[in-house]
């Protein structure tokens, strides 16, 4: 009778763990699913007299790695190369989707600063 007693002590703590993750899910679900405050708002930099940024070319960003690879006698060219690898899906420029230009150019700014 001993492991029974245990069994259901043990199938009891289950039921209170779900039952304990489904009030937590709900809750994080009524958090989630409430109306956006001011500063929630995906238009708050317009909102506050912003502009939004323009997206970049791929032109432009090739200018903007080229120049990055002739400063300083080419000390950045092999760090360039890496982020191309890192953000291509062919290993190139061209494989760069434009959604991902502006991650690039913002990681090329901290190598500057770096």
């Amino acid at each position: 009778m001993g492991r029974i007693k245990a069994l259901d002590e043990i199938l009891d703590s289950m039921v209170q763990t779900g039952n304990d993750l489904i009030k937590a899910a709900n809750e994080l679900k009524s958090y989630f699913s409430t109306a956006p405050t001011q500063t929630d708002s995906p238009n708050e930099s317009l909102e506050q007299g912003g502009a939004p940024e323009p997206a970049l070319s791929y032109e432009e960003i090739r200018g903007i790695l080229a120049d990055k690879v002739s400063q300083e006698g080419g000390r950045y060219k092999a760090a360039v190369k890496d982020l191309i690898r890192k953000y291509s899906d062919t290993g190139n420029l061209s494989g760069i989707s434009p959604e991902k230009y502006s991650t690039l150019v913002a990681e090329l700014e901290v190598m500057e600063n770096g």
